[in-house]
Formats: C-alpha cells, structure tokens, sequence
C-alpha cells in the first residue's frame, strides 16, 4: 500500500461518511470528546461517573459482538508477552531502558510526587539502569553482534542481565501501579 498521509486521512473520512454507521460512529466520539472538554472547567460529578460507564457499555458491545476477535486479541497479547519474557528482544530492551530514563527525569523535576515514591523510583528505576548499563559494556566488550537475533539466547550472562532487569521493571510497574490505585482510593474515601 504506498499512500501517502493526505491520501490515509481522506480514506478514512470516505469510511467515516459512506455509512450511516461511520457517522454514528464519529458522532459519538466527536459527542464523548465534546462532553470532556468541557468537564474540563466545570468538573460535573454526572460527566466523570457517565464517560467511564459509556465507554464500558461500548467495550462489552464489541466483546460480546466480537467474542472471537477479542479472544484472539487477548491470546495474541498474551503470546507477545510470554514470548518476549522467554526469548527478549534488544530492541524492546533499549526501549523500556528509554522510559527508565524519562520516568528518571519526571521524578526528578516533579515536586508533585511523595517522597516514598520517589525513593521506590530511584531505587528500582536506578538497578534497572545499572543492569542496562551492564549489559551494554558486555556486548561492547565481548564484540557480541545484536544483529543477530539468537546471539543474545547464546550468551547466559546477557540472557540474566535481559530478563532480571525486565523482571525488575515489572516489580516497579506493579507496585506503581497499586501505589496510584491506592492514592486514587485513599483521596476518594478520605
């Protein structure tokens, strides 16, 4: 397909007004989208409990609509997953390494953020780094090709530096996460 970005746009605004469903369609987002912006200044309670509710409603109308779509959407993910957990990919490794840098940054020069988070930040975003950093001199210093996809599955040692770093980046995900979940809860029941 060798379209270029005008000819993409004017595709799907021909599919959006071909059909009297593209133009449900983007009614209701255009509606949702609307409704956000302007919840913006006035912060309505109905708006905050109804954007959630609707977007739910059309979640669980494609899932049942689509049942197999989405049980193949979900296998397909958790495959990726799985296969990237047992044989790593370089690439996915540099780029979490990147939003180990940014989220650095963030905490950083946020003065938002509680202290105890920003220790767990430091600390496990810190090793994660380390590691990375590890890794790196190895592959320099050992002349291992990354072009290769199965060199880094040879060598045990970048094998262990990948996945004990990935299984640290998972660690400080899941504990961020039920950190702002428990921050969410603790300011709603407070």
């Amino acid at each position: 397909m060798d379209l270029s970005i005008i000819d993409k746009i004017l595709l799907i605004f021909k599919y959006f007004f071909s059909s009297f469903l593209g133009i449900e369609i983007l009614l209701i987002g255009v509606l949702l989208l609307v409704f956000l912006i302007l919840n913006i200044k006035r912060n309505v309670l109905i708006v905050k409990i109804s954007i959630p509710i609707i977007l739910i409603i059309i979640m669980l109308f494609i899932s049942g609509g689509f049942h197999n779509y989405v049980m193949e959407s979900i296998d397909a993910c958790i495959k990726f997953i799985m296969n990237y957990y047992y044989f790593p990919s370089m690439a996915l490794y540099y780029i979490l390494s990147l939003i180990v840098v940014i989220v650095l940054i963030v905490t950083l020069l946020n003065d938002k953020i509680d202290i105890i988070k920003k220790y767990i930040n430091y600390i496990f975003l810190s090793l994660f780094f380390i590691l990375f950093l590890g890794v790196i001199s190895y592959i320099i210093n050992n002349n291992i090709e990354l072009v290769l996809d199965y060199s880094i599955y040879e060598n045990d040692l970048v094998l262990s530096f990948i996945q004990i770093s990935n299984f640290i980046f998972f660690i400080w995900l899941l504990i961020t996460c039920f950190w702002y979940l428990y921050k969410y809860f603790k300011k709603k029941f407070d």
